[in-house]
């Protein structure tokens, strides 16, 4: 999770139609520096071959926020395919991690709270049914 406001994401985990990690879900037709996204990143429609994820490699490397800078987006759909070809379970462990702790502040703790009880309620959902 990269700030409070997108708490609401978390419903959409829930439904399975995000997932914690995995490339950013940009608005469709955005634009930066004029030009339509998928025309200014050759390989844009590559990042669709994932669920798109609340962080990423691009929200732990501090590659977020509005810009209308070409290279700025050119540098968020690159750590979203740097992703997608490295992706691994401790590659998403390390995100949530260094996510977690990025956003450690007196307003978050009830953020981490609550992503640590959806961490343990998935485990102990898993462990549920791996045992017969």
């Amino acid at each position: 999770m990269t700030s409070i406001d997108e708490l609401p994401q978390l419903f959409n985990v829930l439904r399975g139609d995000m997932s914690l990690v995995g490339p950013r879900a940009y608005p469709p037709n955005l634009m930066a520096a004029g030009m339509m996204i998928d025309e200014l990143v050759t390989d844009y429609h590559s990042r669709l071959q994932m669920r798109p994820g609340i962080s990423g490699l691009a929200q732990i490397r501090g590659l977020r926020g509005p810009s209308e800078y070409a290279a700025a987006y050119s540098n968020r759909i690159e750590a979203d395919l740097e992703y997608i070809k490295s992706y691994s379970l401790a590659l998403d462990l390390k995100i949530l991690w260094q996510t977690v702790f990025s956003q450690l502040s007196p307003l978050s703790a009830p953020l981490i709270v609550l992503l640590a009880m959806m961490i343990s309620g998935g485990i102990s959902f898993l462990l549920y049914l791996a045992i017969p």
